[in-house]
């Protein structure tokens, strides 16, 4: 296995309230607040990874292929020779 590309990837967002006086991020905000930022940053970064890593998608007109005909139910009668007396 050979490495083909590297390189480094840095997000920077500060997670803070300027409102309060605490020098801790734990002690400035509730707990849910802070997980939910840090949910929010992880999403986003991973989405724009994401969006880099994998080439666009895009859907044209829907066309018509033909219709498929379900297929006569012969397994639904055992043969002669397999029926048991």
């Amino acid at each position: 296995m050979e490495l083909i590309a590297k390189e480094s990837r840095f997000d920077f967002q500060k997670i803070y309230d300027p409102k309060s006086t605490a020098l801790d991020v734990g002690a400035q905000m509730p707990l849910e607040q802070l997980f939910g930022n840090l949910t929010t940053f992880v999403e986003n970064a991973s989405a724009r990874a994401y969006r880099r890593a994998v080439p666009n998608i895009s859907i044209g007109d829907i066309k018509a292929v033909g219709i498929v005909e379900k297929p006569a139910e012969a397994n639904s009668k055992q043969p002669e020779a397999s029926k048991t007396k």
